[in-house]
């Protein structure tokens, strides 16, 4: 599920990989940074993964060789290295924060300067987030050493593609809902602006891809300045986790309600679905603050497009707790396929016809 790009060697020509015996295969790597992902989350630690690219010069495999042999020699036994599907060499540091990894990358980088080479490099950290502006938000001040450049949080490499047939199912159907629902949004858009003074849509940046924020569209049920009370309203949460569910939210407006308990308010997500940043089918994106707030094994959910519909939604919804809900997420991650999804929007509509869960 990472990356998803070509598996050529460094500077190799197409379909040629340059293999060294000291270094795992794409697969295998990938393999152990999944696992070291569990392992993280697991025991509360963080860990990273460097990138590294050799220089165009020494693209005839001496540079990987010499690289190979420097991070054997410098690595720990606990230390896994290989090839990235993007042709760069990996190497998974457990039990690091940033500042450690860019120890242990200064010290390769300048060893391999003395064998004659130039090398560059890229921090992963785990866990990591994002915030309002998509800039990466690690734990601790230790762990913002790194340049902006070169530190991405992890959870953008487990991201996975969005499968072409899913694509073209949210485009198709997508566009078509948005044309058949026409009347029924301008109305909606109509109502909201006269129940109460304020805009028609409710923008809000919610973790996307990757934890990538994206601003999803709603119309607006509650009345302006309703985020402002919400922490106030935090403890009567009905919703265990850091997602919040009110079902009498004093915020909402009256009209407000109807759109909720009809789930009338997401129909504007069909324009996210259409943009990219959403799916038809896929986990419901938590707002910026909320993703935050959730356990590292929770992120898992991180790793597709986020949705409209999905599992939650046609089992129960705000009746179960947040961990069953992030477990119906990941279900629906390792299963993901079309006839899944077919069913998952089938199933959807008896849910929203008999407002099943909706607040």
């Amino acid at each position: 599920m990472l990356l998803e790009r070509f598996r050529s060697g460094f500077g190799a020509t197409p379909g040629r990989t340059i293999h060294h015996d000291n270094l795992l295969s794409v697969n295998r790597l990938l393999y152990f940074l999944e696992r070291a992902r569990f392992q993280a989350n697991r025991s509360d630690t963080p860990f990273c993964l460097l990138a590294i690219t050799i220089g165009k010069l020494d693209c005839d495999g001496q540079g990987v060789h010499v690289l190979a042999g420097i991070l054997h020699e410098r690595l720990r036994i606990t230390d896994d290295k290989g090839y990235l599907e993007d042709g760069r060499i990996g190497v998974i540091l457990p039990d690091t924060p940033e500042a450690g990894a860019h120890v242990v990358a200064r010290d390769v980088c300048e060893k391999y300067r003395a064998a004659g080479g130039t090398i560059s490099y890229e921090v992963y950290v785990y866990p990591a987030d994002f915030d309002l502006d998509g800039n990466p938000v690690f734990d601790t001040e230790e762990e913002a050493v790194g340049s902006a450049v070169s530190v991405h949080p992890m959870q953008t490499l487990f991201a996975a593609k969005t499968p072409r047939w899913k694509r073209v199912i949210d485009l198709t159907v997508g566009l078509c809902m948005i044309v058949i629902l026409s009347p029924v949004l301008l109305i909606a858009a109509l109502l909201v602006k006269l129940s109460s003074p304020g805009p028609v849509l409710f923008v809000q940046k919610r973790a996307g891809l990757g934890g990538k924020p994206f601003p999803i569209y709603k119309f607006r049920t509650m009345r302006v300045g309703a985020d402002a009370e919400k922490a106030m309203l935090r403890q009567f949460s009905e919703q265990d986790g850091p997602a919040f569910k009110l079902t009498h939210d004093p915020r909402v407006t009256r009209f407000g309600q109807l759109l909720r308990t009809t789930s009338m308010d997401e129909l504007p997500q069909l324009f996210n679905v259409v943009l990219g940043n959403m799916s038809l089918v896929g986990p419901r994106p938590l707002p910026i603050e909320e993703s935050d707030e959730c356990e590292s094994w929770h992120r898992h959910r991180l790793d597709v497009t986020p949705g409209i519909t999905c599992i939650w939604q046609v089992s129960g919804r705000s009746s179960v707790t947040f961990a069953e809900w992030v477990r119906m997420d990941i279900q629906y991650i390792k299963k993901r396929s079309l006839l899944q999804d077919v069913k998952l929007l089938l199933l959807t509509i008896p849910s929203v016809l008999f407002c099943k869960g909706a607040r």
